[in-house]
């Protein structure tokens, strides 16, 4: 997972499972921890990677929805 990290926001951007590991749920693991670090440390988080946006969109899950800001150019 790549991001950036600006005045106590998140910028997660782009998340990567190499081709073989593909369909094992391995990116959803690395959504939800990276979801729940930013929870556990107070910060938000910009959901710029279309993957992350899908599941958090898909998912709805009360414990991240406070933690995402919506990027002006979305």
């Amino acid at each position: 997972m790549q991001y950036s990290f600006e005045d106590g926001v998140y910028d997660l951007y782009h998340t990567f499972t190499p081709p073989s590991f593909r369909g094992s749920g391995i990116a959803k693991i690395l959504t939800y921890r990276a979801f729940d670090h930013v929870v556990d440390s107070g910060a938000k988080m910009k959901l710029t990677c279309t993957y992350l946006e899908h599941v958090n969109n898909k998912d709805q899950n009360p414990k991240y929805l406070p933690h995402v800001v919506k990027s002006s150019s979305m």
